[in-house]
């Protein structure tokens, strides 16, 4: 079985002190720092896989992201145009209050 648990905040733990988070590695980054890690995503292990999951904590995310980011600077990866995009759900940070 897997753990799971709802998202609970230290108790020292103010909003304020959380922040906005508008980018999904703002995310990562505060879940990586629980000590406790649970999944936060499964995805299947194989096209076949129907009950078998692979699991992911907020610490695995975190470490995609910064082997990404690393990989594609080493590579000179350039952009296919200047324009800056950034893809959002609704165009608001996400919140310590519409995370729960």
């Amino acid at each position: 079985m897997v753990p799971t648990a709802s998202l609970q905040f230290e108790e020292d733990s103010s909003e304020d002190s959380l922040g906005d988070f508008y980018l999904l590695d703002d995310v990562f980054k505060l879940r990586a720092a629980d000590k406790v890690q649970i999944p936060l995503v499964a995805f299947p292990k194989s096209e076949r896989a129907v009950t078998d999951f692979e699991y992911h904590t907020g610490q695995d995310l975190d470490r995609f992201v910064d082997l990404a980011a690393k990989y594609y600077t080493e590579a000179n990866i350039k952009a296919v145009s200047s324009q800056k995009v950034l893809i959002a759900l609704d165009n608001m940070p996400i919140t310590r209050d519409r995370m729960a």
